[in-house]
Protein backbone atom coordinates (compact mmCIF):
# COMPACT_ATOMS: atom_id res chain seq x y z
CA UNK A 1 0.00 0.00 0.00
CA UNK A 2 1.39 3.56 -0.89
CA UNK A 3 1.73 5.89 1.62
CA UNK A 4 0.51 9.71 0.63
CA UNK A 5 3.54 11.10 -1.75
CA UNK A 6 3.77 14.58 -0.60
CA UNK A 7 3.60 14.17 2.90
CA UNK A 8 6.02 11.67 2.74
CA UNK A 9 8.18 12.93 0.66
CA UNK A 10 8.39 16.06 2.68
CA UNK A 11 8.91 14.03 6.04
CA UNK A 12 11.45 12.44 4.27
CA UNK A 13 13.10 15.03 3.08
CA UNK A 14 13.20 16.25 6.91
CA UNK A 15 14.28 13.00 8.21
CA UNK A 16 17.01 13.17 5.74
CA UNK A 17 18.15 16.78 6.74
CA UNK A 18 18.48 15.33 10.37
CA UNK A 19 20.09 12.27 10.03
CA UNK A 20 22.82 14.07 8.06
CA UNK A 21 22.91 16.96 10.69
CA UNK A 22 23.05 14.64 13.16
CA UNK A 23 26.12 12.15 11.38
CA UNK A 24 27.88 14.85 10.65
CA UNK A 25 28.47 16.29 13.90
CA UNK A 26 29.20 12.85 15.45
CA UNK A 27 31.92 12.78 12.81
CA UNK A 28 33.15 15.70 14.60
CA UNK A 29 32.61 14.37 18.62
CA UNK A 30 33.95 11.39 17.22
CA UNK A 31 37.02 13.39 16.64
CA UNK A 32 37.19 15.79 19.35
CA UNK A 33 36.37 12.90 21.76
CA UNK A 34 39.36 11.21 20.24
CA UNK A 35 41.53 14.55 21.27
CA UNK A 36 40.55 14.89 24.86
CA UNK A 37 41.24 11.41 25.57
CA UNK A 38 44.78 11.95 23.53
CA UNK A 39 45.94 15.26 25.31
CA UNK A 40 44.31 15.11 28.54
CA UNK A 41 45.13 11.53 29.32
CA UNK A 42 48.39 9.56 30.22
CA UNK A 43 46.99 6.43 28.73
CA UNK A 44 45.23 8.04 25.95
CA UNK A 45 45.12 5.54 22.86
CA UNK A 46 43.95 2.77 26.02
CA UNK A 47 41.25 4.67 26.54
CA UNK A 48 40.12 5.35 23.14
CA UNK A 49 40.00 1.26 22.95
CA UNK A 50 38.34 1.11 26.40
CA UNK A 51 35.47 3.58 25.01
CA UNK A 52 35.42 1.53 21.78
CA UNK A 53 35.02 -1.49 23.88
CA UNK A 54 32.28 -0.09 26.29
CA UNK A 55 30.06 0.90 23.11
CA UNK A 56 30.36 -2.28 21.32
CA UNK A 57 29.29 -4.16 24.79
CA UNK A 58 26.56 -1.80 25.22
CA UNK A 59 25.45 -2.10 21.70
CA UNK A 60 25.43 -5.80 21.63
CA UNK A 61 23.19 -6.17 25.52
CA UNK A 62 20.99 -3.72 23.80
CA UNK A 63 20.37 -5.14 20.71
CA UNK A 64 17.66 -8.01 21.46
CA UNK A 65 16.30 -5.67 23.79
CA UNK A 66 15.98 -2.97 21.48
CA UNK A 67 13.97 -4.76 18.81
CA UNK A 68 11.07 -6.25 21.77
CA UNK A 69 10.94 -2.52 22.92
CA UNK A 70 10.33 -0.53 19.68
CA UNK A 71 7.81 -3.30 18.04
CA UNK A 72 4.95 -2.07 20.58
CA UNK A 73 5.72 1.18 20.50
CA UNK A 74 5.55 4.42 18.64
CA UNK A 75 8.95 5.37 17.16
CA UNK A 76 9.00 8.82 17.07
CA UNK A 77 8.91 9.00 21.13
CA UNK A 78 11.83 6.99 21.07
CA UNK A 79 14.01 8.91 18.39
CA UNK A 80 13.57 11.60 19.94
CA UNK A 81 14.40 10.95 23.52
CA UNK A 82 17.42 9.15 21.93
CA UNK A 83 18.72 12.34 20.76
CA UNK A 84 18.00 14.26 23.63
CA UNK A 85 20.13 11.55 25.30
CA UNK A 86 23.38 11.54 23.48
CA UNK A 87 23.08 15.19 22.93
CA UNK A 88 22.87 15.84 27.23
CA UNK A 89 25.72 12.96 27.07
CA UNK A 90 27.83 15.24 24.82
CA UNK A 91 27.18 18.61 26.85
CA UNK A 92 27.73 16.47 30.24
CA UNK A 93 31.71 16.09 28.26
CA UNK A 94 32.32 20.13 27.95
CA UNK A 95 30.88 20.40 31.32
CA UNK A 96 32.93 18.60 33.40
CA UNK A 97 35.98 19.17 31.28
CA UNK A 98 35.34 22.85 32.12
CA UNK A 99 34.76 22.32 35.49
CA UNK A 100 38.26 20.48 35.64
CA UNK A 101 36.72 16.66 36.86
CA UNK A 102 36.06 15.07 33.49
CA UNK A 103 37.74 11.69 34.13
CA UNK A 104 38.12 7.79 32.38
CA UNK A 105 35.10 6.82 34.12
CA UNK A 106 32.67 9.88 32.87
CA UNK A 107 34.27 9.11 28.90
CA UNK A 108 33.48 5.04 29.30
CA UNK A 109 29.73 6.25 30.68
CA UNK A 110 29.31 8.66 27.83
CA UNK A 111 30.58 5.66 24.99
CA UNK A 112 28.30 3.14 26.65
CA UNK A 113 25.23 5.23 27.04
CA UNK A 114 25.84 6.62 23.37
CA UNK A 115 26.07 3.01 22.69
CA UNK A 116 22.79 1.62 23.41
CA UNK A 117 21.36 4.80 22.51
CA UNK A 118 22.86 4.75 18.83
CA UNK A 119 21.19 0.95 18.49
CA UNK A 120 17.66 2.13 20.15
CA UNK A 121 17.58 4.95 17.90
CA UNK A 122 18.45 2.42 14.88
CA UNK A 123 16.14 -0.16 15.11
CA UNK A 124 13.22 2.68 15.44
CA UNK A 125 14.31 4.73 12.81
CA UNK A 126 14.11 1.23 10.46
CA UNK A 127 10.82 0.53 11.51
CA UNK A 128 9.24 3.95 11.29
CA UNK A 129 11.32 4.78 7.73
CA UNK A 130 9.27 1.97 6.27
CA UNK A 131 6.32 3.11 7.34
CA UNK A 132 6.95 5.97 5.86
CA UNK A 133 7.39 5.08 2.45
CA UNK A 134 6.22 2.55 0.13
CA UNK A 135 7.98 -0.48 -1.28
CA UNK A 136 9.32 0.84 -4.43
CA UNK A 137 11.40 3.98 -2.96
CA UNK A 138 13.25 1.71 -0.47
CA UNK A 139 16.23 1.67 -2.50
CA UNK A 140 15.76 5.48 -3.54
CA UNK A 141 15.61 6.30 -0.13
CA UNK A 142 18.65 3.91 1.67
CA UNK A 143 20.36 5.09 -1.15
CA UNK A 144 19.62 8.52 0.85
CA UNK A 145 20.13 7.45 3.75
CA UNK A 146 23.54 5.60 3.12
CA UNK A 147 24.87 8.72 1.49
CA UNK A 148 24.63 10.59 5.51
CA UNK A 149 27.12 8.30 6.45
CA UNK A 150 29.66 9.01 4.08
CA UNK A 151 29.00 12.67 3.55
CA UNK A 152 29.69 12.56 7.43
CA UNK A 153 33.02 10.75 6.68
CA UNK A 154 34.05 13.55 3.81
CA UNK A 155 32.86 16.65 5.82
CA UNK A 156 33.32 15.43 9.30
CA UNK A 157 36.72 15.21 10.09
CA UNK A 158 37.36 18.28 7.96
CA UNK A 159 35.09 20.88 9.24
CA UNK A 160 36.62 19.12 13.11
CA UNK A 161 39.88 20.07 11.94
CA UNK A 162 39.65 23.79 10.78
CA UNK A 163 37.26 24.36 14.59
CA UNK A 164 40.32 22.74 15.96
CA UNK A 165 42.34 25.46 15.13
CA UNK A 166 40.39 27.96 17.01
CA UNK A 167 38.65 26.11 19.63
CA UNK A 168 39.39 23.31 22.35
CA UNK A 169 38.23 19.58 21.44
CA UNK A 170 36.00 19.92 24.52
CA UNK A 171 33.88 22.61 22.82
CA UNK A 172 33.49 20.63 19.82
CA UNK A 173 31.64 18.32 21.86
CA UNK A 174 28.70 21.22 21.78
CA UNK A 175 28.67 20.74 17.79
CA UNK A 176 27.76 16.97 18.54
CA UNK A 177 25.13 17.80 20.92
CA UNK A 178 23.16 20.90 19.06
CA UNK A 179 23.62 18.24 16.00
CA UNK A 180 21.21 16.02 17.86
CA UNK A 181 19.15 18.60 19.05
CA UNK A 182 18.57 18.98 15.26
CA UNK A 183 18.27 15.60 14.80
CA UNK A 184 15.20 15.43 17.25
CA UNK A 185 14.19 18.35 15.82
CA UNK A 186 13.34 17.08 12.36
CA UNK A 187 11.55 14.28 13.90
CA UNK A 188 9.22 16.34 15.90
CA UNK A 189 8.89 18.06 12.94
CA UNK A 190 6.89 14.72 10.93
CA UNK A 191 3.74 15.35 9.51
CA UNK A 192 2.81 11.61 8.39
CA UNK A 193 0.36 9.81 10.17
CA UNK A 194 2.60 7.14 12.45
CA UNK A 195 0.63 3.78 12.24
CA UNK A 196 1.16 1.67 15.53
CA UNK A 197 -0.40 -2.05 14.61
CA UNK A 198 1.57 -4.66 12.39
CA UNK A 199 -0.96 -6.44 9.88
CA UNK A 200 0.69 -9.25 8.99
CA UNK A 201 0.40 -13.29 8.71
CA UNK A 202 3.15 -13.80 11.32
CA UNK A 203 1.76 -11.06 13.55
CA UNK A 204 1.02 -11.71 17.58
CA UNK A 205 -1.41 -9.63 18.96
CA UNK A 206 0.33 -10.50 22.58
CA UNK A 207 3.65 -12.00 22.40
CA UNK A 208 5.51 -13.28 25.23
CA UNK A 209 8.67 -10.96 25.96
CA UNK A 210 10.25 -13.89 25.51
CA UNK A 211 9.00 -14.47 21.86
CA UNK A 212 9.44 -10.92 21.49
CA UNK A 213 13.06 -11.41 22.19
CA UNK A 214 13.94 -14.10 20.25
CA UNK A 215 11.18 -13.59 17.25
CA UNK A 216 14.09 -12.46 14.62
CA UNK A 217 15.99 -15.49 15.29
CA UNK A 218 12.56 -17.47 14.64
CA UNK A 219 12.04 -16.26 11.30
CA UNK A 220 15.45 -16.38 10.18
CA UNK A 221 14.66 -20.24 10.66
CA UNK A 222 11.76 -20.39 8.62
CA UNK A 223 12.61 -17.69 6.35
CA UNK A 224 15.16 -19.20 3.53
CA UNK A 225 15.45 -15.48 2.27
CA UNK A 226 16.04 -13.20 4.81
CA UNK A 227 18.23 -16.51 6.25
CA UNK A 228 21.01 -15.97 3.50
CA UNK A 229 21.13 -12.06 3.91
CA UNK A 230 21.88 -12.32 7.37
CA UNK A 231 24.80 -15.07 6.48
CA UNK A 232 25.86 -12.38 3.56
CA UNK A 233 26.08 -9.48 5.81
CA UNK A 234 27.52 -11.27 8.69
CA UNK A 235 30.13 -12.89 6.90
CA UNK A 236 31.17 -9.75 4.90
CA UNK A 237 30.80 -7.54 8.62
CA UNK A 238 33.20 -9.63 10.21
CA UNK A 239 35.83 -10.25 7.19
CA UNK A 240 35.31 -6.36 6.90
CA UNK A 241 36.11 -5.55 9.92
CA UNK A 242 39.26 -7.37 10.38
CA UNK A 243 40.46 -6.38 6.51
CA UNK A 244 40.49 -2.80 7.63
CA UNK A 245 42.97 -2.50 10.48
CA UNK A 246 45.11 -5.24 8.60
CA UNK A 247 45.15 -3.06 5.33
CA UNK A 248 46.21 0.52 7.14
CA UNK A 249 48.92 -1.53 8.88
CA UNK A 250 50.12 -2.69 5.55
CA UNK A 251 49.63 0.62 3.88
CA UNK A 252 51.53 2.59 6.11
CA UNK A 253 54.04 0.09 7.58
CA UNK A 254 54.90 -2.35 5.07
CA UNK A 255 54.41 0.26 2.33
CA UNK A 256 55.66 3.45 3.84
CA UNK A 257 52.51 5.36 2.99
CA UNK A 258 53.08 8.58 4.89
CA UNK A 259 49.65 9.20 7.38
CA UNK A 260 48.95 12.52 5.68
CA UNK A 261 48.65 10.61 2.39
CA UNK A 262 46.73 7.96 3.84
CA UNK A 263 44.52 10.70 5.54
CA UNK A 264 44.38 12.44 1.95
CA UNK A 265 43.27 8.57 0.75
CA UNK A 266 40.60 7.81 2.81
CA UNK A 267 39.05 11.23 2.53
CA UNK A 268 39.09 11.34 -1.50
CA UNK A 269 37.79 7.68 -1.64
CA UNK A 270 35.15 8.60 0.35
CA UNK A 271 33.55 10.15 -2.03
CA UNK A 272 32.80 6.71 -4.12
CA UNK A 273 30.45 5.61 -0.80
CA UNK A 274 28.74 8.73 -1.61
CA UNK A 275 28.43 8.21 -5.42
CA UNK A 276 27.45 4.55 -4.95
CA UNK A 277 24.48 5.67 -2.73
CA UNK A 278 23.10 8.40 -4.36
CA UNK A 279 23.21 6.23 -7.88
CA UNK A 280 21.65 3.28 -6.73
CA UNK A 281 18.28 4.04 -8.01
CA UNK A 282 19.88 4.53 -11.34
CA UNK A 283 21.23 0.89 -11.48
CA UNK A 284 17.87 -0.22 -10.30
CA UNK A 285 15.91 1.29 -12.91
CA UNK A 286 18.61 -0.42 -15.54
CA UNK A 287 19.30 -3.70 -14.11
CA UNK A 288 16.88 -4.20 -11.50
CA UNK A 289 17.68 -4.40 -7.35
CA UNK A 290 18.56 -7.95 -7.23
CA UNK A 291 20.49 -8.12 -10.24
CA UNK A 292 22.25 -4.81 -9.14
CA UNK A 293 23.15 -6.28 -5.50
CA UNK A 294 24.78 -9.06 -6.82
CA UNK A 295 26.72 -7.38 -9.54
CA UNK A 296 28.40 -5.06 -7.08
CA UNK A 297 28.52 -7.47 -4.92
CA UNK A 298 30.66 -9.44 -7.24
CA UNK A 299 32.65 -6.38 -8.17
CA UNK A 300 33.27 -5.34 -4.30
CA UNK A 301 34.74 -8.67 -3.59
CA UNK A 302 37.24 -8.57 -7.06
CA UNK A 303 38.59 -5.20 -5.75
CA UNK A 304 39.31 -6.81 -2.24
CA UNK A 305 41.18 -9.30 -3.55
CA UNK A 306 43.67 -6.68 -5.61
CA UNK A 307 45.08 -5.01 -2.17
CA UNK A 308 47.25 -7.53 -1.26
CA UNK A 309 49.24 -6.73 -4.63
CA UNK A 310 49.81 -3.09 -3.62
CA UNK A 311 53.24 -1.91 -3.54
CA UNK A 312 55.30 1.07 -2.07
CA UNK A 313 56.06 4.55 -3.63
CA UNK A 314 53.89 7.60 -5.06
CA UNK A 315 52.40 5.54 -7.57
CA UNK A 316 50.83 2.91 -5.65
CA UNK A 317 49.34 5.62 -3.21
CA UNK A 318 46.93 6.74 -6.43
CA UNK A 319 46.37 3.08 -6.82
CA UNK A 320 45.34 2.52 -3.63
CA UNK A 321 43.12 5.40 -3.47
CA UNK A 322 41.31 4.87 -6.44
CA UNK A 323 40.98 0.85 -4.97
CA UNK A 324 39.32 2.49 -2.06
CA UNK A 325 37.00 4.72 -3.89
CA UNK A 326 36.22 2.11 -6.25
CA UNK A 327 35.53 -0.53 -2.96
CA UNK A 328 33.37 2.22 -1.30
CA UNK A 329 31.39 2.28 -4.53
CA UNK A 330 30.61 -1.18 -4.67
CA UNK A 331 30.14 -1.30 -1.10
CA UNK A 332 27.78 1.34 -0.73
CA UNK A 333 25.41 0.47 -3.45
CA UNK A 334 25.39 -3.37 -2.73
CA UNK A 335 24.33 -2.20 0.63
CA UNK A 336 21.63 -0.29 -0.13
CA UNK A 337 20.14 -2.23 -2.17
CA UNK A 338 20.42 -5.13 -0.10
CA UNK A 339 18.65 -2.90 2.90
CA UNK A 340 15.98 -2.34 0.28
CA UNK A 341 15.21 -6.18 -0.69
CA UNK A 342 15.76 -6.84 3.34
CA UNK A 343 13.20 -4.48 4.34
CA UNK A 344 10.81 -5.92 1.62
CA UNK A 345 11.60 -9.43 2.67
CA UNK A 346 10.68 -8.77 6.31
CA UNK A 347 7.24 -8.42 7.38
CA UNK A 348 6.22 -5.65 9.52
CA UNK A 349 5.69 -7.02 12.41
CA UNK A 350 9.07 -8.29 12.66
CA UNK A 351 10.97 -4.98 11.35
CA UNK A 352 12.06 -4.27 14.26
CA UNK A 353 13.67 -7.18 15.64
CA UNK A 354 14.97 -7.85 12.24
CA UNK A 355 16.57 -4.31 12.41
CA UNK A 356 17.78 -5.47 15.92
CA UNK A 357 19.46 -8.69 14.78
CA UNK A 358 21.47 -7.25 12.00
CA UNK A 359 22.87 -4.23 14.04
CA UNK A 360 24.16 -7.14 16.31
CA UNK A 361 25.28 -9.15 13.97
CA UNK A 362 27.32 -5.99 12.71
CA UNK A 363 28.84 -5.42 16.67
CA UNK A 364 29.19 -8.88 17.00
CA UNK A 365 31.29 -10.34 14.33
CA UNK A 366 33.73 -7.80 13.65
CA UNK A 367 35.70 -8.38 17.03
CA UNK A 368 35.45 -12.18 16.87
CA UNK A 369 37.01 -12.10 13.23
CA UNK A 370 39.48 -9.74 14.52
CA UNK A 371 40.40 -12.22 17.49
CA UNK A 372 40.76 -15.16 14.83
CA UNK A 373 42.36 -13.52 12.55
CA UNK A 374 44.64 -11.37 13.85
CA UNK A 375 47.19 -13.51 15.34
CA UNK A 376 48.01 -14.57 11.27
CA UNK A 377 49.62 -11.10 11.03
CA UNK A 378 51.96 -11.99 13.39
CA UNK A 379 53.09 -15.65 11.75
CA UNK A 380 52.63 -14.85 8.24
CA UNK A 381 53.08 -11.02 8.04
CA UNK A 382 49.84 -8.24 7.09
CA UNK A 383 49.95 -9.36 3.30
CA UNK A 384 49.62 -12.77 3.30
CA UNK A 385 46.69 -12.03 5.94
CA UNK A 386 45.27 -9.14 3.73
CA UNK A 387 45.20 -11.65 1.14
CA UNK A 388 43.53 -14.93 3.39
CA UNK A 389 40.69 -12.21 4.39
CA UNK A 390 40.50 -10.84 1.10
CA UNK A 391 39.79 -14.43 -0.37
CA UNK A 392 36.81 -14.63 2.49
CA UNK A 393 35.10 -11.85 1.45
CA UNK A 394 35.34 -12.60 -2.05
CA UNK A 395 33.39 -15.65 -1.41
CA UNK A 396 30.42 -13.68 0.67
CA UNK A 397 28.18 -12.77 -2.35
CA UNK A 398 27.88 -16.97 -2.65
CA UNK A 399 25.74 -16.28 0.81
CA UNK A 400 23.20 -13.87 -0.84
CA UNK A 401 19.78 -15.02 -1.80
CA UNK A 402 19.04 -16.30 -5.68
CA UNK A 403 16.01 -15.92 -6.09
CA UNK A 404 13.53 -13.62 -6.58
CA UNK A 405 11.26 -12.07 -4.14
CA UNK A 406 7.29 -12.93 -4.17
CA UNK A 407 4.67 -10.40 -4.12
CA UNK A 408 4.70 -9.81 -0.95
CA UNK A 409 8.56 -9.83 -0.23
CA UNK A 410 8.15 -12.66 2.12
CA UNK A 411 9.82 -16.12 1.53
CA UNK A 412 6.97 -18.99 2.74
CA UNK A 413 10.33 -21.16 4.29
Amino acid sequence: MKKPHSTSHADVIRLWTGSTVSQIGSAIGGVALTMIAIQRFPAGVSLLAMMALFSSVSGLLMAFPAGAFVETRRTRPIMITTDVVRAATMAGVTLLATCGVLNVYALCLVATINGGAHVLFSTASQVHLRNMVDEESYPEINGKMMSTLWLSLILGPAVAGLLLIILDPIWLCIFDGLSFLAAALSVALLRSKETLTPTSAHWNPSPSLRERMTGGISLLRTDRQLRSFFAAWGAFAGLSAAFSPICKAFLIQDLAFPASQYGLMMGISSVGGLAGAWMTRYFENRRGLERTMHISAWARSSIYLLFPFLTGGTFSVIIATALYGALLFTTSLTNSTTSALRMRATPVSHQARISALWIFAGTATGPLALLVIMPLTHIYGARVTLAVVATGIAATPLLLPRSPTDGRGVSQG
